[in-house]
């Protein structure tokens, strides 16, 4: 059994039209608090390049699962990843 764990930090996404959601999904420099299941709680940021690796070599295959629940159906995936200066887009 795994622990789930929950991150908490403010996004302003928006879903345009059709099923698309578009928007700062891991802003930098910002602290989240994640919990698992309650008994812990620890602070995580992402730094600027953090997703640099991942863009190059994966954005193409990035599914979006409900509380990345890979057990579960997608929801979809990404078509345009890249680092803002605010963050992952």
């Amino acid at each position: 059994m795994h622990d789930t764990l929950i991150r908490a930090f403010p996004t302003d996404l928006e879903v345009t039209s059709g099923r698309t959601v578009c928007g700062i999904v891991t802003p930098f420099d910002t602290v989240a608090v994640v919990t698992d299941d309650g008994r812990r709680t620890y602070r995580e940021s992402f730094a600027r390049g953090a997703f640099t690796r991942t863009i190059a070599e994966r954005s193409d295959k990035v599914r979006l699962f409900v509380n990345h629940d890979t057990r579960s159906n997608p929801l979809g995936r990404a078509t345009l990843l890249r680092e803002d200066p605010a963050g992952l887009y």
